[in-house]
């Protein structure tokens, strides 16, 4: 993961996903494969990397109510499948290590 990143906008991107979250920033693109139910981050010249919830909402801190409603419908269209749990684990420390990263900024513990 890079953090100089330049603007860049995914038109066209080679991906199997299905839902784009483009950030406004031009950085830091996500999507998510509705068919694995899996998160990928977007790279100008590199090919998707297939990437945790819990690294989306850390890449994408203040779109977490996105990624969690992405993530809760998949979960909820397809309750039998084994990715399914992991899935609401990811999302679960994801938000757990966003609060405590925010938390550590005001100076809490």
């Amino acid at each position: 993961m890079t953090i100089d990143e330049r603007p860049w906008m995914p038109e066209g991107t080679e991906t199997s996903a299905t839902y784009i979250l483009a950030n406004p920033a031009g950085t830091r693109h996500l999507a998510f494969d509705t068919e694995a139910g899996s998160w990928q981050r977007l790279w100008e010249h590199a090919p998707p990397e297939d990437i945790s919830a819990t690294m989306a909402i850390l890449l994408r801190p203040l779109d977490i109510d996105h990624i969690i409603k992405v993530c809760g419908i998949w979960i909820v269209g397809h309750p039998d499948h084994p990715h399914a749990y992991q899935l609401t684990d990811e999302l679960a420390q994801g938000a757990k290590r966003a609060v405590e990263q925010l938390a550590q900024l005001c100076g809490q513990r």
